[in-house]
């Protein structure tokens, strides 16, 4: 089984940038990252999260070894577009920070892959890792992620970076509550339909029932 680390940026006493109307980039990070965490689950992938301090964040790296690590954070600066950075720009982290970048593209213009070696997170663990500066909030840019289903979104596309990375289809979720029910036959003896009932029963289709209709024709 593949394992992720998704890294939350910062944590409840660090709130990281602070954008228009008191948006705190911690509150984005932990929706996106709930977002991409759920995703990469529901594709069979065991997710670690971490946050606190960067020396927490890097000895639980080092602890469970993971494929790769992803960290989650916001910009500020007043810019636009976001970003994925790396230690260096080399396979295979280089080959996941393409991934990511090409499903966020459609939500935030990319201001491109860029070399970061003095960022703790991206020099002091083992595995691939980038991390990713989804948007700037101190902008209109912010504009793009203020709303829960924006950041949802963001937090799917990081989730489908990663898949194609590990080769791995992603599976749309079905957005229908319609049900299909199927109806094996009808009898004039209720003792067949009784019959065919309990026969389903014992194939394990407990949800059965007889419905009586008059037959007009």
């Amino acid at each position: 089984m593949y394992k992720i680390i998704i890294d939350i940026g910062h944590h409840e006493n660090d709130s990281g940038a602070i954008g228009k109307n008191g948006i705190r980039e911690v509150d984005l990070n932990v929706q996106i990252a709930k977002e991409c965490t759920r995703q990469l689950q529901r594709h069979g992938i065991e997710v670690i999260n971490t946050s606190g301090t960067l020396q927490n964040r890097v000895q639980v790296e080092h602890l469970e070894q993971p494929n790769y690590f992803v960290s989650i954070h916001n910009n500020a600066g007043g810019g636009k577009g976001c970003e994925v950075l790396l230690y260096s720009a080399k396979y295979p982290q280089l080959e996941l920070a393409q991934n990511i970048e090409k499903e966020l593209i459609p939500l935030n213009a990319s201001r491109g892959i860029k070399e970061r070696p003095d960022l703790y997170v991206l020099k002091k663990t083992n595995c691939p890792a980038c991390l990713i500066e989804c948007a700037f909030i101190d902008s209109a840019n912010v504009e793009l992620i203020d709303e829960l289903h924006e950041q949802q979104a963001f937090g799917k596309a990081i989730a489908k970076g990663i898949l194609k990375t590990l080769k791995i289809d992603y599976i749309e979720e079905s957005t229908t509550n319609t049900l299909y029910r199927v109806c094996v036959g009808a009898y004039k003896d209720k003792n067949n339909a009784t019959k065919v009932q309990a026969e389903a029963k014992a194939k394990g289709f407990k949800d059965t029932y007889i419905l009586e209709v008059k037959d007009n024709g």
